[in-house]
């Protein structure tokens, strides 16, 4: 990829709003409020480093190359991966969510306890939830 010599322009809100919308549309990964203070910031930083000159111009390679929204895409998620990595989750799920799912029994005969752990990439937080159940 080219890399041009002066920065391109910051992406405006409402292309940041138009790549949000294609992104949810595409990888139903909603890029809320909740990760505003990174999301910005990483497409400036995915403008810059792809050699596009502005945000619209991003727009229209990511609508145009399945690679291209791939890549972008694989930039804006978080690739961290370990255990405990949120304790206070694991706390609550340990001393409220649990004795709250036993003393309702939630289930009518005893049986294995399923959690889901979506995206749990190489399996950190789901391998922290086995000791805890």
């Amino acid at each position: 990829m080219e890399r041009s010599s002066t920065l391109p322009a910051a992406p405006t809100p409402s292309e940041l709003d138009e790549l949000r919308k294609l992104l949810e549309e595409r990888s139903a990964i909603l890029f809320d409020a909740s990760r505003e203070r990174f999301f910005a910031p990483r497409v400036n930083q995915y403008v810059r480093e792809s050699g596009a000159q502005t945000a619209a111009e991003l727009l229209r390679r990511i609508r145009g190359s399945n690679a291209e929204y791939d890549r972008f895409l694989e930039n804006l998620l978080t690739q961290e991966t370990s255990f405990f990595r949120y304790a206070d989750v694991f706390q609550a799920l340990e001393r409220v969510v649990l004795p709250e799912v036993q003393a309702k029994r939630m289930w009518s005969n005893p049986r294995v306890l399923r959690i889901w752990s979506a995206g749990c990439s190489t399996g950190s937080g789901a391998k922290t939830i086995t000791p805890t159940i």
